[in-house]
């Protein structure tokens, strides 16, 4: 029989050492867009930017392990702390809904003052916005939830269906139109925050146009799930149940991440009509497939690994999650901006600087949490929400 308290314990910390992990992905992820390399054009990539072996090795290993994957489990572990909080907030007799929305209208300022100030591609305010719809379904069952989350994860696919076979589409337009080169250009010549600006507003139409929202809240309720279904506490039914998501993840969604990276690299010869569909039904099994892998995989491994020296490196990152996350920006912005580096550096070397930035967050994490139980802006967060 298990030990309730040991395992309240493991499940706490295998999320931390979740959120560990999916802040070093989404560094991964981002740093190519801190480094430049994805505001370059074709040509000054080929020159500059990915000229050996070792930089298109990383290019590759970050397009199938890293892109996707990592916004996917970091949507997942919102809805999952939804569940958290509302669970204590039950069980303590106190209203919900109000402090809630509190909590998300300082989210959205929060996210909103990372985008325009610090780095255009903030999720914060999305996760603000988008999160306020869980207030609608935090009393749904498992099924209904469940049913919910694959629906939304399909919905992009269905909708480039529908346009495949009736021609029915919405395409919002209002961003500037803009060229990398012309983007690339503000970048070099200084002119940071117009770049930036526009880059927000592009982001916008671009999460709307894809459907990428539909994706974040889809995520959002299966963290919701996973939280009623007690994902993280450490059962048999529950080892089961990782080891069979881990074996879908490596037997289907990796050979479908393989298939779909390749098209970066290969013509399959698909007809541009169909493409779009095919490209879109193989990310939805890949990253959200690998996701669930990824997830599952620290779920399964981390109550036995939890005072090795790495998962205590994770759970450091992982304590404060809203805090690192910025502070990746930060320091992004920092080095690539305020140094002149941007699109000068190759990806080998930006990546290098990325576990560099990883090994100074774990530090400096380390330290902050000697002396304080949150990291600053989750204290502030919860501070003016309580009020």
């Amino acid at each position: 029989m298990d030990n309730p308290k040991k395992t309240k314990k493991q499940r706490i910390e295998s999320i931390d050492i979740l959120r560990g992990f999916a802040l070093i992905g989404i560094l991964f992820a981002n740093i190519l867009w801190f480094s430049g390399y994805l505001d370059s054009t074709a040509e000054l990539r080929d020159q500059q930017l990915n000229t050996s072996l070792a930089d298109g090795v990383v290019l590759y290993l970050t397009r199938l392990l890293v892109h996707g994957k990592f916004y996917f489990i970091y949507s997942f572990l919102f809805g999952l702390g939804f569940y958290i909080l509302y669970s204590r907030t039950k069980i303590q007799g106190r209203a919900f809904n109000l402090y809630f929305l509190k909590r998300q209208v300082i989210l959205l300022i929060i996210g909103c003052v990372h985008a325009f100030f610090i780095w255009w591609g903030d999720i914060l305010r999305y996760y603000a916005l988008v999160g306020m719809v869980m207030l609608l379904i935090k009393d749904w069952s498992p099924a209904r939830l469940l049913q919910l989350s694959v629906t939304l994860l399909f919905m992009p696919l269905i909708l480039d269906l529908l346009h495949l076979f009736y021609g029915l589409s919405v395409e919002l337009s209002f961003a500037p139109d803009f060229s990398k080169g012309q983007i690339l250009t503000q970048y070099l010549n200084g002119q940071w925050f117009d770049a930036n600006l526009i880059r927000v507003i592009m982001g916008l139409e671009g999460n709307l146009n894809t459907g990428r929202l539909l994706r974040i809240l889809g995520m959002f309720v299966l963290g919701y799930y996973f939280g009623q279904m007690n994902f993280f506490s450490v059962t048999e039914a529950n080892r089961t149940l990782q080891k069979r998501i881990m074996t879908f993840s490596l037997v289907v969604a990796f050979p479908a991440g393989l298939i779909k990276v390749g098209a970066s690299y290969f013509d399959y010869g698909i007809s541009e009509s169909l493409k779009t569909a095919v490209m879109e039904f193989l990310y939805v099994v890949s990253v959200t497939g690998m996701a669930l892998g990824y997830i599952a995989m620290v779920a399964y491994f981390a109550p036995g690994l939890q005072n090795s020296r790495p998962a205590i490196w994770l759970k450091t990152l992982g304590k404060v999650p809203l805090s690192n996350y910025l502070l990746q920006s930060v320091i992004g912005v920092l080095i690539f901006q305020v140094f002149d580096l941007f699109a000068k550096v190759p990806l080998t070397q930006a990546y290098a600087l990325s576990a560099g930035i990883i090994v100074v967050q774990i530090y400096i994490s380390s330290l902050w949490l000697k002396y304080r139980s949150q990291g600053p802006v989750e204290a502030l967060w919860r501070k003016l929400a309580s009020r």
